[in-house]
């Protein structure tokens, strides 16, 4: 996954990544609370608590991914070691 997200950004270039990213949360958010857009999607609007909701799961998917880098740094041999000389653990 994070050689197709490298290899998006440098064909791409971050600053269209970008706009992308934001066009897509504002078309999210828009269908959420948009009357319009909630009658041709048939959504409903969200009430504060919900929308908590909504945030904690999002967070949370960007809290165990610094997590998980952190592990895999933290676990990673050093640099100019030898990958035989690692032991198992």
């Amino acid at each position: 996954m994070g050689c197709l997200f490298g290899f998006i950004v440098s064909f791409l270039g971050a600053g269209i990544l970008n706009i992308a990213t934001g066009v897509s949360i504002v078309t999210l958010l828009l269908t959420a609370v948009f009357g319009p857009l909630q009658t041709l999607l048939k959504t409903t609007s969200l009430d504060v608590r919900q929308w908590l909701i909504c945030l904690a799961v999002a967070l949370s998917i960007v809290v165990l991914a610094e997590i998980r880098k952190a592990v895999r740094r933290h676990n990673a041999p050093e640099m100019g070691r030898s990958p035989e000389l690692t032991l198992p653990g």
